[in-house]
């Protein structure tokens, strides 16, 4: 170990820390208190384990689920009524691409066999994708 990391390590230590990210718009309190709400029920249905607990839990479940869906649509709808003209266009993408899981990412062109060659290089890909022949 190095004497400069070994000094900074007692001067500076290294903290780990938690982040918290950001909640979707949709998340609302009402939204965690209906999640909350699902998760004790499940805990105590899996503590008691009979029939009748089991089919509340179902229907607790499912009336939450429904009410999710209606909470979420509600702020979507609130979220896209709000947006200015301008912004539009680019706020449907936005959410239609968080509704898909679609997040932007760099991607790299698979390798194309081509006359029983393998094309691994980008550029050459590239190329042959605009010009076949």
């Amino acid at each position: 170990m190095n004497i400069c990391t070994s000094i900074l390590n007692i001067v500076a230590p290294i903290k780990k820390k938690r982040v918290k990210i950001l909640k979707p718009f949709w998340m609302t309190s009402d939204y965690q208190k209906i999640s909350n709400s699902v998760g004790n029920a499940k805990k105590m249905t899996t503590n008691v384990n009979s029939p009748e607990q089991w089919n509340y839990y179902k229907t607790i479940r499912n009336k939450a689920s429904y009410l999710k869906a209606q909470m979420k649509a509600r702020s979507t709808k609130k979220l896209v009524t709000n947006a200015s003209n301008i912004n539009q266009s680019k706020l449907y993408w936005k959410l239609f691409n968080d509704e898909v899981g679609r997040s932007k990412t760099c991607m790299n062109i698979p390798a194309i066999i081509h006359d029983g060659r393998k094309i691994d290089d980008t550029l050459e890909n590239s190329t042959y994708l605009i010009n076949p022949s």
